[in-house]
């Protein structure tokens, strides 16, 4: 699932993963380092990982090598892991191992990308589990569940779709958001009131082009 031309393409990496991973817990052996509101975001999905943008937070695809990882922490960034919870990539190593009983409609504007039905948790479970123990396995932070309100690929959050993610600032979780057809003037302003960190991407996510808020 690639992003898209959504007005809000909000990244919430403070909701249900991250808020269990930021929680304390006797059973973790990982220390816990959880981003703030307005703590700086970049997002890199495509090609080789540029570790040299300033920013205290770094989001890559599960498929990067520890020694990827291990240079982004030696810049002092945090890194968390990007996959998809909901639908089956067909380049992904496990993309077999889904029956085509758990496949739904193909994600608009990605063919080659099928929903996946979250009521057959006993299947697909196993396979997500998969996916986190990768990202573990790499050193990769677990976290990152976007909200979107179904546009092309896109992860837009519509003005009333705002005010569910407001509460999370207070309470000190980040709100991430990255824009790819506007320009920062049209999100920027709205973005800081409501301390969300943004950032302007290009559609493929590759490299370290950016404009931040």
């Amino acid at each position: 699932m690639g992003p898209s031309s959504g007005r809000w393409a909000v990244i919430v990496v403070v909701a249900a993963q991250l808020v269990a991973a930021c929680s304390p817990s006797p059973a973790r052996t990982w220390p816990v380092v959880c981003p703030k509101p307005r703590h700086n975001l970049e997002w890199q999905l495509d090609g080789l990982v540029d570790a040299s943008v300033d920013a205290q937070v770094y989001e890559i695809d599960m498929n990067n090598s520890p020694h990827v990882v291990a240079a982004v922490h030696a810049r002092g960034r945090r890194v968390f892991c990007y996959s998809e919870a909901g639908t089956r990539q067909d380049w992904r190593w496990e993309a077999g191992r889904f029956p085509v009983s758990v496949l739904g409609r193909d994600y608009v504007g990605w063919p080659s990308e099928p929903w996946l039905d979250i009521g057959k948790l006993e299947t697909i479970g196993p396979i997500m589990s998969a996916r986190l123990d990768q990202c573990r396995a790499e050193r990769i932070r677990r976290g990152g569940v976007r909200l979107g309100d179904g546009d092309p690929g896109g992860y837009r959050v519509p003005a009333d779709g705002r005010r569910p993610l407001v509460p999370f600032v207070p309470a000190n979780k980040a709100m991430f958001n990255a824009e790819y057809n506007l320009d920062t003037f049209q999100f920027c302003s709205q973005a800081r009131q409501l301390r969300f960190s943004s950032i302007k991407k290009r559609l493929d996510l590759g490299g370290a082009w950016r404009e931040p808020c």
